[in-house]
């Protein structure tokens, strides 16, 4: 397990606004909005169609069967101030992944860019503008590196929940309402809108139709929170990526200093280190 030092390094070098970013992981809004779909009625209280059930499992299934892919999310997450004003901060991250077990997700917001690499091995996290980054050994599947990531440092990746749904290994609360919307359009593409309802939670989300429903956009809102803050996001995504030889080193760049607490003599890493 990785040691609390680490998750303490992790918060030094990363800083509060990477939970954000990944917690809302995801700014400049796709200009291909989805295309609203006529009014239909409201269904009874606690309805889970088996169709949009199904469809999230094909999601599921789909996203679990892509073996080396890059996907970038943009996003828009409302924090509410005391007085009740909204403000939108916007998020961008970027997946690169190589299954099984090779990531990266650069996180780009207003207060500045953050990346993950993992290559099998070891995970770095950096900040750009701190320009000191940790590094630590870490093994696993690309699924296993989500929930260290959600239960070591508290990161949620909206990408974990999605791809893990309808598999055993999910821990999503099941849903007491699901329900299919209706066809709608995000561009050029048609897609199928859903809507889901879980504890303190309404969400959408509109899958590509066809054999192969990729999640093209997502929206979350916090029905337990007065204001009902929302999470926005579109997804674009390439399944055939050109993804170069070193995507995924973990070196960190020569001019960045390593914040260690215990790690440097676990990674070779060089003897002049960062301060706690």
């Amino acid at each position: 397990m990785i040691k609390r030092g680490c998750i303490t390094a992790l918060a030094l070098v990363m800083s509060s606004a990477i939970a954000q970013a990944a917690a809302a992981e995801g700014p400049t809004q796709m200009a291909a909005q989805a295309t609203a779909p006529a009014a239909v009625p409201a269904p009874a209280a606690g309805v889970v169609e088996p169709e949009a059930m199904a469809a999230l499992n094909r999601m599921g299934a789909t996203l679990r069967s892509l073996q080396r892919f890059t996907v970038q999310s943009d996003a828009t997450a409302e924090q509410v101030y005391p007085d009740g004003e909204k403000i939108h901060v916007p998020v961008r991250t970027k997946y690169t992944i190589s299954m099984p077990n090779q990531m990266n997700v650069d996180f780009v917001s207003d207060s500045g860019q953050r990346v993950l690499r993992y290559d099998g091995k070891f995970m770095t996290l950096a900040g750009t503008k701190s320009r000191k980054y940790v590094r630590f050994p870490l093994t696993g599947s690309v699924v296993d590196v989500f929930n260290r990531l959600e239960d070591d440092f508290g990161i949620e990746l909206p990408l974990r929940e999605m791809f893990l749904w309808g598999s055993e290994a999910s821990d999503v609360e099941p849903p007491y309402a699901a329900r299919y919307i209706g066809d709608s359009m995000i561009g050029s593409d048609a897609v199928s809108h859903y809507a889901i309802r879980q504890t303190g939670l309404d969400w959408q989300i509109w899958l590509d139709k066809g054999d192969k429903p990729l999640p093209r956009k997502l929206v979350i809102t916090a029905n337990d929170e007065p204001s009902l803050p929302q999470f926005i996001a579109h997804f674009t995504w390439n399944t055939a990526p050109d993804i170069a030889g070193d995507a995924f080193s973990t070196a960190a760049p020569k001019d960045y200093q390593l914040v260690d607490f215990g790690t440097a003599e676990l990674t070779n890493e060089p003897a002049a280190k960062g301060k706690r």
